[in-house]
């Protein structure tokens, strides 16, 4: 379930026998609180939830760069396939995986380096720009809930009208890493 989510962080209880601790995990780790004894001051546990679900999604730590796609965004994606009709066509079978049944259609925004003319190499120096691009069912994922949660999306870019690969990890936060 964790890998059809896009989230920046998570919250959890953790309970143990009649102990509790509120923990958030986000790339850099778990904040937790002291434990308490949920048995013994159970409106801990009401007021975190209460407080819980009155947070915008983003502070709940959904992605704030992914929304739910349009009806009109969801119809155009997952007909795209119908463009590439060769069945050996890669791009094809990855947008037809990508618009498997089931799988929600999400609109991502990325602001960020981009070729020019979409056809140039993105180099450092490359101007930014914000791009709005469709996605589906993940063409790779790492099942793992530790590391940098990558994953790859075979995309439809709405800015360019062209079909991209989007690499979505989450980036160390450190000076030493380009």
């Amino acid at each position: 379930v964790f890998n059809r989510q896009h989230r920046i962080a998570f919250f959890m209880i953790a309970m143990r026998n009649d102990y509790a601790h509120l923990v958030r995990f986000d790339r850099r780790g778990a904040a937790m609180t002291p434990s308490f004894n949920y048995l013994q001051n159970p409106g801990v546990i009401g007021r975190f939830l209460y407080r819980l679900a009155r947070l915008d999604r983003a502070a709940r730590g959904y992605d704030p760069t992914v929304e739910a796609a349009s009806s009109d965004e969801e119809t155009l994606f997952r007909a795209l396939h119908e463009q590439y009709p060769h069945r050996a066509s890669i791009t094809g079978t990855g947008l037809r995986d990508a618009a498997t049944k089931g799988w929600r259609i999400y609109k991502v925004t990325v602001n960020g380096p981009f070729s020019p003319d979409g056809k140039t190499a993105v180099r450092r120096d490359s101007p930014l720009a914000t791009h709005e691009l469709l996605i589906g069912k993940p063409a790779s994922v790492k099942g793992s809930l530790v590391g940098r949660g990558t994953r790859g999306f075979v995309a439809y870019d709405l800015s360019t009208r062209q079909v991209v690969f989007l690499k979505d990890s989450w980036r160390p936060d450190s000076q030493e890493i380009r």
